[in-house]
């Protein structure tokens, strides 16, 4: 992966797409759950396409893998950190006495843990930022896994993750009465997804591109039927999770090889990969926008906004903040990684959420 792939930006517009429409507007239907799923596949990939080949090209040149290291975790605050800081301290600044109570979980990126020790969505205001915990706490152990073990023991340590991740979503489901929602925020829950797009990267670096259109020709149908059967409480939690991770690495490889015809012409146009460039920030201040329109309409006397007309304009809204904040705080601070990137030239890759 030695250049940019506009197709892989698009990806991010979908699943953000997703995420907002589950959360403005058919919270039923549950979208959020495959937007959350891609961008844990699509972070998986690129970053581990990322650290791969910057460990082949450093023990060319003779770099220290722990200068790798170094550069990796910097990158990731760069990415990360200016936007992610400057809405939850924005929020706190506004009179959110529930964020500022709990203002240390968010900062450690500890949303995730917060919310399960909880047992409820407190405050919701912030309930979505338990997928970027997830990420960074992921992204603690990846690169020290990727750049220090041997290679060959990646492909049984990514397997691991994800049969770890189904089992500890059955023992879960077997165990666990009521609701499983909370469980699913840990994670553990969430490594099929990331190891599996961590695993989809490995395949790829070593042997060459996989055959995506016959994966997703049988993976696609059957994920599609466990969703649309009545299956017993708990089988969803368990096995139509892990099976939605194989058709969403095949779209993954799909648009990393760059697909044709009108599937392509869609994946690159320009309005996709502009909304995909700047997913991160349309998924960090979704719904601090939504919350605080509806404020101000309570305030004023109006009803909240809910329904099709919220989707539009708190999606319009939230892509205005968005496209902000990519160009005052984001891409500036994107700017400096080039400092940051000495075993290769790093590609251009998607903002990461990453992830709902």
């Amino acid at each position: 992966m030695d250049s940019y792939r506009p197709q892989l930006d698009s990806l991010r517009a979908f699943a953000v797409g997703a995420v907002l429409l589950a959360h403005f507007w058919l919270p039923q239907l549950h979208f959020s759950t495959f937007g959350v799923r891609l961008f844990f596949v699509l972070s998986g990939f690129l970053l581990t396409t990322i650290l791969l080949r910057e460990r082949r090209d450093a023990e060319v040149v003779g770099l220290s893998k722990g200068v790798l290291l170094k550069d990796f975790y910097v990158r990731r605050i760069l990415r990360i950190w200016p936007a992610y800081y400057a809405a939850i301290v924005g929020v706190v600044l506004m009179g959110s006495s529930s964020v500022e109570d709990t203002f240390a979980w968010h900062a450690l990126f500890a949303s995730n843990i917060l919310f399960f020790q909880q047992q409820q969505w407190y405050p919701p205001v912030t309930s979505h930022l338990w997928t970027l915990s997830v990420e960074e706490q992921f992204y603690l152990l990846l690169p020290i896994v990727i750049l220090f073990l041997p290679q060959r023991r990646l492909r049984t340590v990514f397997a691991v993750c994800i049969a770890t991740a189904i089992a500890y979503r059955a023992m879960v489901a077997i165990t666990v009465t009521g609701m499983l929602d909370f469980y699913y925020l840990l994670p553990v829950a969430q490594l099929d997804a990331l190891g599996g797009g961590a695993l989809l990267a490995l395949i790829q670096h070593q042997d060459g591109a996989i055959d995506w259109k016959r994966l997703l020709s049988w993976s696609l149908p059957l994920t599609v039927l466990l969703y649309v059967l009545p299956l017993p409480i708990g089988f969803d939690f368990t096995v139509a999770l892990a099976m939605l991770i194989l058709p969403l690495a095949a779209i993954v490889a799909a648009a990393n090889a760059g697909v044709g015809g009108l599937a392509g012409a869609i994946l690159s146009s320009r309005p996709l990969v502009a909304l995909g460039r700047i997913s991160y920030g349309i998924y960090l201040y979704h719904l601090f926008v939504a919350i605080a329109f509806n404020k101000a309409a309570i305030s004023l006397g109006y009803p909240e906004l809910s329904g099709p007309l919220a989707f539009v304009l708190f999606s319009f809204l939230t892509i205005l903040v968005a496209a902000a904040s990519w160009f005052v705080l984001e891409r500036p601070a994107l700017s400096l990684r080039r400092h940051f990137m000495r075993a290769t030239k790093a590609p251009v890759i998607p903002a990461a959420p990453t992830a709902v």
